[in-house]
């Protein structure tokens, strides 16, 4: 998650008063009013009808079927009519968008509640080594999701969890098999989260390199990042993070156009841009190793080969939308999930610029309140750690984030992993235990999972709708 909130103190009250102009990735077509149809029927829908007149025989659910990005089983688009507040089922709704991939109703269901957006091709590791069911849902307030007006107070652990406990609720109407909910990072958590207030829901879950933090700004991550790789390695980082510095001058130009090759305006005065860039590149660098410490431009290298080594670290650098897209993950951060404390010591000699106010960068109301609730993120702790079952956690050794891992206390059953020297992309199929997780997963959920699967020859380069041309800021 390393969007420029990651890359400072966060000083979320600060700045100069007014709103960023921000590019609008989608219309919100989630209106306000009266909830039809929200009594969620539990009878099973007749499995005489054909898959998509059933799913549109659900209360609440519009579906339409889609070409399959995943090269196997039927697709669908499906959109929910959810309550804004699910303490007042009949009041303001808005629709929430999911993804589908159906190989058959009696096959187990991955269920993937994203803790971002979802998309038609989004995928989980799960779903394609077993090659079997997949339902991705978008997050409340994420493209696709979004309540018109933002109500931004209704945007909490409890809210979504309350989605997600309906889309379970009303999809077993159809998928009466086992279900195990999945996630990485940010949707980890939300797996969690679903979890931890809706137990009974799914058999079991797997959840990769997702952090719980207990305040806006955790102490426990920059001596975790001082303690990756080796003093060589890190001296290389930060020297190179210097040098980036000290060619300020020469670089901005070349952000620039960067972005004017791309179509886009700078959001943000673009000195500002490359130095908030420059402060992120040592955790972007752990994080994701889009490129290795041989890489690192030595002191004779050009300018274009030191902004095409930022570039590629960073995966690009912010535009007003990706600054759009992650606005409700920095609402949450500020206010319950949490973000860690960033220091700079080696930089603070060269650093120009003063943070901007976090209304202002990411264009919220300017009265808007972003109070933490120091009570949330231990109550789900507490819960993983007391009642947690058949639940995998799995961490990634030289990933920042994972500072932020959860210690079990060995009175559950759930299992946690750790692979040295994995990145915020590690998959169950890069652990050696692999195979003894998924047996003691269809342990878990009754099913011989371990006879089904199918285990890519290298670990699946899973797609991130975050990179790329349009999401060029890194995330979790």
């Amino acid at each position: 998650m390393t969007t420029m909130l990651g890359r400072r103190r966060v000083r979320a009250g600060r700045g100069r008063p007014g709103t960023i102009r921000l590019i609008l990735l989608a219309l919100l077509l989630a209106g306000t009013g009266a909830l039809s149809g929200c009594r969620d029927a539990l009878a099973p829908i007749p499995e005489d009808d054909d898959l998509l007149d059933r799913l549109n025989a659900i209360p609440g659910i519009k579906a339409r079927e889609i070409p399959s990005s995943m090269g196997f089983g039927r697709a669908f688009e499906l959109d929910l009519q959810q309550p804004l507040d699910h303490d007042d089922p009949l009041g303001p709704a808005f629709r929430q968008r999911a993804y589908l991939t159906h190989t058959g109703e009696s096959d187990p269901m991955v269920f993937a509640p994203n803790g971002y957006a979802s998309y038609a091709w989004s995928a989980q590791e799960l779903g394609l080594v077993l090659r079997t069911n997949t339902l991705h849902v978008t997050h409340r307030f994420f493209l696709d999701s979004e309540p018109e007006p933002m109500e931004w107070r209704y945007l909490d652990l409890r809210q979504s969890a309350a989605d997600h406990h309906r889309w379970v609720t009303l999809l077993k109407q159809v998928y009466g098999g086992k279900w195990i909910s999945v996630g990485a990072s940010k949707s980890g958590e939300t797996v969690l989260f679903h979890r931890r207030f809706h137990p009974g829901d799914v058999d079991a879950s797997v959840v990769y390199v997702a952090p719980l933090l207990f305040s806006v700004e955790d102490p426990r991550f920059q001596p975790f990042l001082d303690r990756i790789g080796t003093p060589e390695e890190r001296a290389a980082l930060r020297g190179f993070q210097r040098r980036l510095l000290l060619a300020r001058d020469s670089l901005v130009g070349r952000v620039a156009a960067w972005y004017a090759g791309r179509g886009e305006v700078p959001p943000f005065p673009v000195g500002y841009i490359l130095e908030d860039a420059v402060k992120g590149y040592e955790w972007t660098f752990w994080q994701y190793r889009r490129a290795e410490i041989g890489d690192i431009p030595g002191p004779g290298a050009t300018y274009d080969q030191l902004l095409e080594n930022l570039a590629t670290v960073e995966g690009g650098f912010s535009t007003a939308r990706s600054l759009y897209f992650y606005r409700p993950y920095v609402y949450q951060a500020l206010t319950e999930i949490g973000y860690p404390l960033r220091e700079w010591p080696h930089l603070e000699d060269l650093l120009l610029y003063e943070a901007i106010g976090v209304h202002e960068e990411y264009g919220f109301p300017a009265g808007l309140p972003l109070e933490y609730r120091y009570a949330s993120i231990p109550d789900i702790l507490q819960w993983v750690q007391t009642q947690g079952n058949n639940i995998v956690l799995l961490y990634g050794g030289a990933d920042p984030w994972t500072a932020g891992a959860i210690e079990l206390t060995g009175q559950t059953n759930a299992i946690k992993l750790t692979r040295p020297g994995a990145s915020h992309r590690v998959r169950l199929a890069n652990f050696p235990e692999r195979d003894q997780v998924m047996a003691t997963l269809g342990h878990w959920v009754g099913l011989d999972l371990l006879a089904r699967t199918v285990w890519p020859t290298t670990a699946p380069a899973l797609r991130d709708p975050r990179e790329g041309e349009l999401f060029v800021v890194g995330g979790r």
